[in-house]
């Protein structure tokens, strides 16, 4: 489909700040956008162009702000990841991102300098456009995450040596729900007790609709949902469990949060629905795009087996089994340098990273090298005159 020329522009202020907060009741150290947890979620409209204003208010800490998912056609400098499209920008300093608006539906925007995203740097992007499915009401978007009483920070060295740390961690309508697993390092199996959820999105991709009541979220995952609140007589929760598979979270019975009809009273809510403890991805076979891609054709005599029986899923986050592979296709048709990595954010930390570099002798063209040059100056100064020691892979 050819992306719409709106003509509008939106323009987005941010400022990162240290602060303390109890966001599970327990105070601890966080850093905030604009000093909410999560940060103002970014909408827009298919085809808008978007404009960000990063200053980083941080006492201690360089940042970069990458917007997952969204494709940065020819913008590969507003990817935000420090280490490969940018510097980190230094405390006191401001950075803006261009980009426009080439998908839509539901993703989200955090800091990929070192585990900062899990300090609280996040928030959603909603992108509106057509939808596969019909629903009343827009309900915006849930964050599903782990959240431990330490820093991440401080939890880090222990990551390096001992693996990933345990965590402490109206009637008749219906609902569109944009989920995101925002976590460091749990696999959610999400679910609302006695409903049916219809899944009409992953990834910023739209996909034929189909029914589940449980659905598998691998971190770094989106999911747009159809909720249609047909139960009256009780209250339902709402259950994000992660997956003792591949998580480790010493709360995973325990983080759930009520669907409460009006007319109901205060009694305790439903059980949950079975379900298989595992870390794999929804089966590929139900996650077929909405809009068919030409994949080209064999102009060859040569008879070749079709083995794949179904419509491969087009998504920016796959699960990878354990000793196990994946198969990646996509198109060198944009410029950049693009990092390619694990999810998890102690991996990541650890150096689960690669970087490819496409189309080399384009990519100067496509950047703003005074930026870019500008940025890195401001960071070399407060970095040395602070002695900053990278002791992560700088992703």
């Amino acid at each position: 489909m050819k992306v719409p020329d709106t003509g509008n522009t939106v323009e987005v202020w941010l400022e990162l700040v240290n602060t303390t907060a109890s966001l599970d009741g327990v105070e601890r150290i966080v850093n905030l956008v604009n000093g909410t947890f999560p940060g103002p979620t970014i909408h827009a409209n298919w085809g808008d162009t978007v404009i960000v204003h990063l200053y980083n208010g941080l006492q201690n800490n360089g940042t970069g702000l990458h917007f997952h998912g969204i494709r940065q056609n020819y913008t590969n400098d507003a990817d935000g990841v420090p280490s490969i499209t940018q510097c980190p920008t230094a405390p006191g300093e401001s950075i803006t991102y261009k980009w426009r608006a080439t998908q839509y539906g539901t993703t989200w925007y955090h800091s990929h300098f070192a585990l900062q995203a899990w300090e609280g740097v996040l928030g959603g992007i909603i992108i509106n456009g057509p939808a596969t499915a019909n629903y009343d009401e827009d309900a915006g978007m849930m964050f599903l995450n782990d959240w431990s009483h330490q820093t991440s920070a401080a939890l880090y060295p222990s990551a390096e040596t001992n693996g990933p740390p345990t965590l402490d961690n109206e009637a008749g309508k219906s609902y569109r729900i944009r989920l995101v697993n925002a976590a460091i390092d749990s696999h959610f199996k999400f679910m609302i007790d006695n409903h049916n959820l219809t899944v009409i999105a992953m990834d910023l991709v739209p996909i034929v609709p189909y029914s589940t009541q449980v659905l598998s979220m691998g971190m770094g995952q989106r999911y747009d949902v159809i909720l249609t609140a047909t139960e009256t007589s009780e209250n339902f929760w709402i259950r994000a469990i992660p997956q003792t598979y591949c998580s480790d979270n010493e709360n995973s019975g325990n983080i759930k949060g009520i669907l409460k009809y009006s007319s109901t009273n205060n009694t305790e809510p439903s059980s949950a629905y079975s379900y298989d403890d595992n870390c794999d991805d929804e089966d590929m076979s139900t996650l077929v795009p909405y809009l068919s891609r030409d994949a080209g054709t064999n102009l060859t005599s040569e008879e070749l087996a079709v083995t794949v029986a179904y419509k491969l899923s087009r998504r920016d986050v796959a699960m990878l089994p354990a000793s196990g592979y994946l198969v990646i296709a996509f198109y060198t048709d944009n410029p950049g340098a693009w990092l390619m990595h694990c999810h998890i954010g102690w991996h990541t930390g650890e150096g689960f990273a690669l970087q490819i570099v496409e189309r080399m002798s384009e990519i100067e063209a496509t950047i703003d090298t005074d930026r870019l040059n500008s940025t890195c100056a401001a960071w070399e100064s407060y970095a040395e005159a602070k002695a900053v020691e990278q002791d992560d892979s700088g992703v």
